[in-house]
């Protein structure tokens, strides 16, 4: 399935996803408006610099980083502009030019 990666109502990406259940992952290729998403990403990787290991017992990684979130809202719509249902959209990668788009369909 292809879908467009969005912050904030703009495109800054395009991922392909193969049909999976539960956790699915693909490459993210960047568009030209990245940078909006880029910045706030690199401001919360550097918080979690000091962390090596996330423990449980801290609560839920991922609603703790959505709640660090300083960019816009993420999303992920199909080819026609549908938002598509996710629990939620993490973005993986060191560089600018290439990261991954992780979308959960969990209950």
């Amino acid at each position: 399935m292809h879908v467009r990666v969005t912050c904030a109502g703009v495109v800054i990406g395009a991922a392909e996803f193969n049909p999976a259940d539960g956790l699915a992952h693909a490459r993210l290729t960047p568009s030209i408006d990245y940078a909006i998403a880029a910045a706030a990403a690199q401001e919360l990787g550097y918080e979690f610099t000091h962390t090596q290991f996330w423990s449980p017992i801290l609560g839920d990684f991922a609603d703790e980083a959505a709640g660090r979130w300083r960019g816009g809202r993420l999303a992920l719509e199909n080819e026609t502009g549908r938002e598509l249902g996710v629990n939620n959209i993490a973005g993986l990668g060191a560089t600018y030019r290439g990261g991954y788009a992780r979308r959960s369909d969990r209950g």
